[in-house]
């Protein structure tokens, strides 16, 4: 069976985006233990944490982290060339760490700030009911679901009469 990128479900792609940002990141942990301790890639990890943590939340960016954390500790101690500095390994897996950490609580405050502006550019601040955006958001879903099971749509739809100045006398 061919999947084409459109026919893929939302499941098939989270779990492409899951199995993709493991990859990556035992890839980056391979490709440093060659480069170590001349070379270090913890930069290059930022990519697999952000795209799973932004994909499925910071359970999922906080364990992808902390295996980035220990795939990279394991890269850190097992170079062939020993550390000029005694203190240089522990340092160095303590401060990836704690970045790889911060990757994840910066994204999951990015999520949650797009979520947040997304729902205030579609409902109105003064009642909390949709706005005109909302409505064009879900009559679009609702229009691809009656395709979907080939079902029909009913859509009602009331004017109110100088509702204007109803609203300004009433709020």
């Amino acid at each position: 069976m061919k999947l084409s990128a459109k026919a893929w479900t939302t499941e098939q792609r989270s779990w492409f985006t899951a199995v993709s940002g493991f990859l990556g990141i035992v890839g980056l942990a391979l490709v440093e233990a060659r480069l170590q301790p001349d070379v270090s890639l913890s930069v290059a990890y930022v990519v697999p944490i952000g795209a799973i943590t932004w994909r499925f939340g910071a359970r999922a960016g906080f364990l992808c982290a902390a295996a980035a954390a220990f795939l990279h500790t394991w890269t850190v101690f097992t170079p062939a060339n020993p550390y000029v500095l005694s203190f240089a390994p522990y340092l160095n897996s303590v401060l990836s760490a704690v970045f790889f950490l911060g990757v994840v609580v910066i994204g999951v405050g990015m999520r949650g700030t797009l979520y947040q502006e997304r729902e205030l550019a579609r409902t109105d601040p003064l009642t909390g009911l949709g706005n005109r955006r909302f409505f064009t958001d879900l009559a679009a879903i609702e229009i691809s679901r009656t395709r979907r099971y080939h079902r029909s749509l009913t859509l009602a739809y009331i004017d109110v009469d100088r509702f204007k100045s109803v609203n300004d006398k009433l709020g």
